[in-house]
């Protein structure tokens, strides 16, 4: 994984499941919350994966989890609920994303 600069922490991480190379939006995730201190500092999972067990996962790490494909403004709402931290239910529908469309 690239440095991490020593910078103020960023308000949301945002990353892809699936990473080119042997790392994971998991592991950016993780990295950036313990780079900066932060176990709790929002992020936003991006996948097309729609196994349950990736749900699972997001709710127990605290992830608000976005199935793709999903519209600008689908994107748009996650980021604020994020940042504002109106954040949906833990364990998100998979076909919520599809209805955008």
């Amino acid at each position: 994984m690239a440095r991490l600069a020593d910078t103020t922490a960023p308000v949301l991480v945002i990353s892809d499941l699936q990473l080119s190379g042997c790392e994971s939006g998991w592991d950016v995730i993780a990295a950036i919350r313990a780079h900066y201190h932060q176990p709790q500092l929002p992020a936003l999972l991006l996948t097309g994966n729609l196994n349950r067990a990736v749900e699972v996962q997001a709710a127990e790490r605290g992830v608000v989890l976005v199935h793709k494909p999903l519209a600008p403004a689908k994107l748009r709402r996650e980021i604020e609920a994020s940042i504002t931290g109106h954040r949906r239910r833990a364990l998100p529908d998979p076909v919520e994303s599809l209805r955008a469309y």
